[in-house]
């Protein structure tokens, strides 16, 4: 800093870490100790981390900050805390499930397995870092696939599902809706091609018939192989 003072003038400079003060014919300088511009930087206490901005105010709500070369979204509590693990949040007036990364807060988004009730299962986010439920097509092992997720708790379903009046056949492993013959435990069955939905009764197929039961309580669906079968009506 240059600080010139010449009577009741008074005119100041900024020069690196020397400061040159003028009175009169008079003139000395010292040195005056350098303080770096205050920059945005994370902050962790014993309470946990939180993120100032170099006004000295810090984030508070949703904040999409600059992280391992680009940028990612985080959530602060009131008290301006980053928050991990599941969040039941607002975003864009919208109340949803939220996941953020235990270790570094980022939100988390697509496929993602996570400890759920003692476990682990798959859920899947939008780029909105919404937590999905129902039916969804979603992209997988480069194509593309109907899943069922729990309408309550977001969580993948596999195998045998009724939704509404309707049984569907999702892959054990994958979790991708199954069509047309599927084999379970030793029983065929056999799916729509299109909806997914579960035959029951006669059916038509590549020039064959086949007879699937009916009942509820029969192990509906199966179809019916070297058996002579009685139908009423």
């Amino acid at each position: 800093m240059v600080l010139n003072c010449i009577g009741a003038d008074i005119e100041m400079t900024f020069a690196n870490k020397k400061a040159i003060i003028t009175k009169g014919k008079s003139q000395w300088s010292y040195d005056i100790p350098y303080t770096a511009e205050k920059q945005n930087e994370w902050i962790k206490d014993n309470t946990g981390w939180w993120y100032n901005f170099a006004d000295g105010n810090w984030a508070k709500g949703w904040e999409r900050l600059p992280w391992s070369g680009g940028t990612n979204e985080f959530y602060f509590n009131n008290n301006g805390y980053m928050v991990t693990g599941w969040q039941k949040l607002q975003k864009n007036e919208i109340e949803g499930w939220f996941y953020f990364d235990v270790n570094t807060g980022c939100m988390l988004t697509g496929w993602q397995k996570l400890q759920w009730l003692g476990g682990v299962d798959w859920f899947y986010f939008d780029e909105g870092g919404f937590m999905l439920t129902d039916w969804q097509e979603l992209e997988w092992s480069g194509g593309v696939d109907k899943f069922y997720f729990d309408k309550v708790n977001g969580n993948m379903k596999t195998g045998w599902i009724l939704d509404e009046i309707h049984w569907f056949f999702l892959d054990k492993i994958t979790g991708a809706m199954k069509k047309g013959w599927v084999f379970d435990n030793n029983y065929w069955y056999w799916l729509d091609k299109e909806t997914g939905i579960m035959a029951t009764g006669w059916l038509k197929e590549n020039g064959k018939t086949y007879y699937l039961e009916p009942n509820p309580t029969l192990n509906q669906g199966h179809a019916y192989q070297n058996t002579v079968v009685t139908i009423d009506g």
